[in-house]
């Protein structure tokens, strides 16, 4: 049998892209010499296959099988391309790249290093979900991620399902929760959100108050505070008309100008 060996120092994995859209490729170049070091020219039938491990006695899960029947080798020099390569062939974990020439597989396997994870790129970049982005830069999920799904922050609308500082407009998923939106905690409402209203008289068990960031489409939650001597009960707060708050207790108010408080939703 005709002994090949690859040699490796010589060897350069780049990535081709096609604009940002599948499919993408490895091109690999290498040069291939003879068992007793002359460069080979001819035609060769060549097999590339992509490994999670590094070495042929551990095996590893094979990834990626391309078969070329008839590569082109000139002066020992050689160019194809690998491929179509995405997220399931190069993520989670380190990838090995091993070479077969001619029914000879040859050693050691190579290591694909960052530049083959560039095909990985448009996932990060643009993604409304980035799974295993160190950074995701701009996707909706997270800008600055340690994963996308468990951010540390969330600075763009989209989503952060375990965030520990929302930085902006974000909406929520349930995922598991059986809630749409699953808060522990405080929540912090800005000026532009919420209000005061003020029971002017003792006894009075119901007040209104007006409001012109009113919406015919608005929500209203509120909340009458309660204390150690007063307890008020059941209470409604809700919009009446456009553009007022009603707010009624079951138990009247102890005293003049007591307050309650609501957020409005438009």
């Amino acid at each position: 049998m005709k002994k090949f060996c690859l040699l490796l120092t010589a060897c350069c994995l780049l990535c081709t892209m096609q604009a940002i859209a599948v499919p993408q490729y490895l091109n690999y170049q290498g040069i291939l010499r003879g068992a007793s070091g002359n460069l080979i020219t001819g035609t060769k039938a060549m097999k590339f296959r992509i490994y999670d491990d590094a070495t042929a006695t551990a095996a590893g899960n094979l990834k990626l099988e391309v078969v070329s029947a008839e590569v082109v080798v000139s002066g020992g020099l050689y160019n194809v391309g690998i491929g179509p390569l995405g997220y399931a062939e190069l993520a989670s974990g380190p990838r090995w790249l091993e070479v077969e020439v001619g029914g000879e597989t040859l050693s050691p396997r190579t290591e694909l290093l960052s530049v083959a994870y560039a095909v990985m790129a448009v996932t990060a970049e643009t993604a409304a979900y980035a799974n295993t982005a160190g950074s995701a830069s701009t996707a909706s999920s997270a800008t600055n991620a340690t994963t996308a799904t468990n951010a540390n922050y969330a600075t763009l609308s989209g989503t952060a399902s375990s965030a520990e500082s929302v930085r902006g407009p974000v909406s929520a998923e349930a995922g598991t929760n059986p809630f749409a939106l699953f808060v522990r905690g405080k929540i912090g409402i800005t000026g532009e959100a919420w209000g005061a209203g003020y029971f002017a008289t003792a006894g009075d068990p119901s007040t209104t108050v007006p409001d012109s960031r009113l919406t015919p489409y608005s929500i209203v939650f509120g909340s009458v505070p309660g204390t150690v001597s007063y307890n008020p009960g059941k209470t409604y707060i809700y919009r009446k008309g456009t553009s007022q708050i009603v707010c009624d207790v079951t138990t009247v108010v102890p005293s003049d100008n007591y307050p309650f408080y609501y957020v409005i939703i438009n």
